[in-house]
């Protein structure tokens, strides 16, 4: 699937943003010394992306988006802004926006972020994402005047100083994605949705291979128009259940799915199994989702989880589930 018309690879736009005018255009491979420049700047000599990651970009055409502002009269370069379209889930992903520093402030970092807004809804996408590091108060202001939610806190996400990142989010459209359920999956599917959940899987492929040839083990994966987007396992013996995993990948985090893919697998075991499950403390938002399920916390072991160092809490629940 080729999610880019061409008329948004090949264009020259004039545009207008608080009495300034400017040429809006696609980046070229040209484009890329001025795009690493413009970063050093706007980040106070630090490189966030290299010349060989632009170039990897741009490459990807069918579904990467960069687009570059220039001043008409001596064509330098104002700002760009990176997307990734990804049409299995219907999202734009932002992956950075960048404004020289003496063009900051002057709305052209929202006039970038609204005009991928505007093409994500002319090609029927609904969603769109970003992250931003926890100490950018004020690019996080400016993603919530424009709708943007926080989704979850990714620890030490950025490389250069171990910073967390907010992955935010919203909804952009009406349109409804097709849910559906199956029990059936590999070792591969798994390990992809764990990776791309927790930006690097906390099982490894053996273990999913290992838990699949077992009879005890039992599955569910859930899919957004027809692509994979999360499953949930675990262990059931005799009259009891125990969750092992959970994943749900980025893209669609924050819209319950986590709850509705449960509900949905945990409708398939009689009433009076005992469900149980593990969940790090400081984890309060999948804590939030399991007491809306009925769970309650029975126990908790300490320094149980590593990397960061953390308390478990034991949570279980008797079928059925608390109603929704």
């Amino acid at each position: 699937m080729h999610p880019l018309p061409q008329s948004l690879r090949e264009f020259k736009q004039t545009i207008s943003v608080k009495g300034f005018d400017f040429e809006l255009v696609p980046a070229q491979y040209q484009d890329v010394d001025e795009m690493v420049e413009l970063e050093r700047e706007a980040y106070h000599g630090e490189e966030p992306w290299s010349a060989d990651i632009f170039h990897n970009e741009l490459h990807r055409s069918r579904e990467r988006l960069y687009v570059v502002v220039r001043e008409p009269e001596t064509g330098a370069m104002v700002a760009y802004i990176g997307a990734a379209f990804r049409p299995g889930i219907h999202e734009v992903h932002i992956t950075n926006v960048t404004v020289a520093p003496h063009w900051q402030g002057r709305g052209i970092g929202t006039f970038l972020l609204m005009y991928m807004m505007t093409v994500a809804k002319q090609i029927r996408f609904n969603r769109m994402s970003l992250e931003v590091r926890v100490s950018n108060t004020s690019a996080q202001r400016l993603y919530e005047r424009l709708g943007f939610q926080v989704v979850r806190r990714k620890a030490h996400y950025y490389e250069d100083n171990g910073e967390d990142a907010l992955d935010m989010a919203q909804i952009l459209g009406e349109k409804q994605m097709d849910f559906t359920f199956r029990n059936e999956t590999t070792t591969e599917e798994l390990y992809a949705i764990a990776k791309a959940a927790y930006k690097g899987s906390p099982w490894s492929k053996q273990t999913f291979a290992n838990d699949l040839k077992s009879k005890f083990a039992r599955y569910m994966i859930i899919e957004a128009d027809g692509e994979p987007i999360g499953f949930v396992g675990g262990t059931h013996l005799g009259e009891e259940l125990e969750i092992t995993n959970v994943a749900i990948v980025p893209g669609v985090q924050g819209q319950h799915l986590g709850e509705r893919l449960l509900r949905q697998w945990l409708v398939g075991f009689d009433a009076g199994t005992r469900i149980l499950l593990e969940v790090r403390q400081g984890n309060k938002r999948a804590i939030k989702l399991y007491e809306r399920l009925g769970f309650i916390i029975y126990n908790i072991r300490e320094d149980y989880y590593r990397d960061p160092k953390e308390d478990a809490y034991l949570m279980d629940v008797t079928l059925p589930l608390a109603a929704e």
